[in-house]
């Protein structure tokens, strides 16, 4: 898609390339929903004063996935200024048209998925469904029939195309059973990350107040307390964008 921005009595056809370019720019990280991570020193620290709302806040700095976030604001940074690197440089004689916009689709392309990382929060740009089940239950010898969250997430291909990427299952409806499927996450894609509950609540055993948390995990020689809001929604879209995240550097990184 082309636009025409007048100026006096002159059209110019800006290119998409550069359309996407300038909404990639104006792209910011947002907090994330649906978890909640605290150092377990600022929780002793606190003691009976970690009161729910000190909890329940919003992870500005994303807690124990800021470097996740890093991750992602450098390579935001890396692709625009590929993009004008490329944009402005002086092509070869031996380039020819048909380089210039295979490469241009290539790049067009990666920002577009890029955005889908980031976007991943918002329902348009994935699709949530509800599907339904059969399972025989031996121990009962009954069939039962559940319902389960299913999410479609997409993909542009090399074409610059919208694709469905996958069909990603959430488990039942009416389950909370994230708390696994992330701990896996953690353990697949994030180095030298350390999930020992056992041991790791005995820590907490030193808190003179009763904190249970979801989750407790150590990274770079810092332990985290994590909490898992009881939303499903919240929790789905992060997962999205897990897989989006995990996409992208498996395509492009």
């Amino acid at each position: 898609m082309n636009i025409e921005i007048h100026s006096g009595d002159k059209n110019r056809v800006t290119p998409s390339v550069e359309i996407v370019r300038d909404i990639l720019e104006k792209e910011n990280m947002k907090p994330i929903k649906g978890i909640y991570s605290k150092p377990l020193q600022l929780i002793m620290d606190l003691g009976k004063d970690y009161a729910i709302s000190n909890r329940k806040e919003l992870n500005n700095d994303w807690g124990f996935l800021k470097s996740l976030k890093k991750e992602m604001e450098n390579e935001k940074e890396n692709l625009l200024e590929l993009f004008d690197t490329y944009y402005t440089t002086t092509i070869s004689d031996n380039i020819t048209p048909a380089d210039i916009q295979r490469l241009t689709m290539h790049l067009e392309t990666r920002m577009k998925n890029f955005m889908l990382v980031l976007r991943s929060k918002k329902d348009r740009f994935f699709g949530r469904t509800t599907g339904r089940k059969t399972v025989h239950l031996r121990k009962e010898n009954i069939s039962k029939e559940y319902e389960y969250d299913m999410t479609k997430i997409y993909w542009y291909n090399e074409n610059g195309k919208k694709l469905r990427m996958l069909n990603k299952n959430f488990g039942a409806s009416n389950e909370l059973n994230f708390i696994e499927m992330f701990q896996d996450y953690l353990i697949n894609h994030i180095d030298g990350i350390q999930i020992d509950g056992l041991n790791m609540r005995e820590e907490l055993s030193s808190l003179d107040f009763n904190y249970i948390p979801d989750l407790i995990i150590k990274l770079d020689g810092e332990t985290w307390t994590i909490e898992f809001e009881n939303d499903k929604n919240n929790l789905i879209e992060l997962g999205v964008m897990f897989e989006l995240w995990n996409k992208y550097k498996k395509t492009y990184l």
